[in-house]
């Protein structure tokens, strides 16, 4: 008889902190794996843990595993909306849009995570009523408690002519709000034909 493979659950109630600013935990439930159990010299042992928690009216579930542990997640119920996203962060944006798809990476190692997030394409940011921003979204990088969120999109310059896109990207920083830049991707912009578009129409 050989005892070659056993499993096990264990849940808790006292939850993980996976990230301290802004403050996400989780209360795990650990699936173990045991692999060659009678066999001393081979035996491994494997964790999953997963868990959840919320951003706004979406859940996040998160998964990880250990040797070489990480986390991972993903949107899988609800709605989140920017709005929530960005107040988790210190930022606002006067924009109604929500998340089509959100993505987690927790390193605890490095103490270091990442969160991607794409937005409602037919929601584009419109700046000053002059420029507007499509194809938007969401980055924040963390590394030792230290948050950087970036905005990122593009604008279509002279959109009933030229039409030259353009990559934008957008910093928020705490007390100082946004930082918007942008890079021409394509095309040649006339200089006359952009100051009778936007400055002859603000006149």
């Amino acid at each position: 008889l050989s005892f070659d493979y056993m499993s096990f659950e264990m849940t808790t109630n006292s939850p993980w902190t996976i990230s301290q600013n802004p403050l996400f935990t989780i209360a795990p439930t650990i699936d173990v794996s045991i692999y060659n159990v009678a066999d001393i010299a081979n035996r491994t042992t494997e964790f999953l843990a997963t868990g959840s928690f919320t951003i706004g009216n979406g859940t996040i579930t998160m998964v990880g595993g250990y040797p070489d542990f990480s986390l991972n997640g993903g949107l899988t119920d609800g709605t989140i909306q920017l709005s929530d996203l960005l107040a988790l962060f210190g930022g606002e944006l006067d924009l109604a849009t929500s998340v089509t798809e959100f993505n987690y990476n927790y390193a605890p190692s490095q103490k270091y995570y990442e969160i991607d997030a794409l937005l409602e394409p037919d929601k584009p940011l419109n700046i000053a009523g002059i420029f507007s921003i499509d194809n938007l979204s969401f980055n924040v990088k963390s590394n030792n408690s230290t948050n950087t969120v970036f905005l990122g999109g593009q604008i279509t310059v002279l959109p009933n002519s030229a039409k030259i896109v353009m990559a934008l990207s957008g910093i928020y920083a705490t007390n100082k709000g946004w930082t918007f830049a942008s890079k021409q991707t394509s095309g040649v912009v006339k200089i006359g034909d952009l100051l009778s578009y936007y400055i002859g129409n603000s006149s």
